[in-house]
């Protein structure tokens, strides 16, 4: 999994890159970008699971930057990190459906609690993802094979085929390994 910390003050990103343990979290890369612009950048670049940023930064700010993100349809989960506590930030950051809402200077037990759940939250849905995509393959196995058409599954009740996807996922369950949900996923066609 991978962090974006977006600040155009530097001491900002280089203290949060070193202010946790980011790998024992499952992240194993922390990106560091001065402005939305080059935030954008990266965003393209990377596939970015978190991104942790400011909201007042000049040219651009960070709503601007989260509009963005929902624009691109980019499956990024934010969370907004400033030195103001101001209500139209609290709440345009709840229409955004921003994960949390920080105040600087954050403490590490802070920044840890909101991390902790966010990288729980993505392996969740990771094996959550990868038990649809077996229960998938399961269904696309039984339709190629030559004793079940289509047509035959169909018939077929939902008592019937539930043990049977249940024992399919459990033969492969242990490709839901943290390490395997962790890697980004391969290229169609390979």
């Amino acid at each position: 999994m991978k962090l974006l910390i977006v600040d155009d003050n530097t001491y900002v990103v280089a203290g949060i890159r070193v202010q946790l343990d980011w790998q024992a979290l499952g992240i194993t890369e922390v990106f560091g970008a001065y402005s939305v612009k080059e935030a954008r950048q990266i965003l393209e670049r990377e596939k970015i699971d978190f991104l942790l940023t400011d909201i007042e930064m000049p040219e651009e700010d960070g709503f601007q930057l989260i509009d963005w993100i929902r624009e691109q349809e980019l499956k990024t989960r934010i969370v907004l990190l400033t030195s103001f506590a101001e209500f139209k930030y609290a709440e345009r950051a709840v229409s955004a459906h921003v994960y949390a809402y920080l105040l600087k200077p954050i403490i590490d037990e802070k920044l840890l609690e909101v991390f902790t759940a966010l990288t729980e939250e993505a392996r969740r849905e990771a094996h959550d993802d990868r038990l649809r995509e077996l229960g998938n393959d399961w269904l696309l196995e039984r339709m190629d094979s030559e004793k079940c058409s289509a047509a035959a599954l169909a018939r077929k009740s939902p008592e019937e085929i539930v043990p049977e996807i249940r024992a399919y996922i459990r033969a492969h369950l242990a490709d839901c390994s943290r390490e395997v949900l962790s890697r980004p996923p391969a290229p169609p066609g390979t």
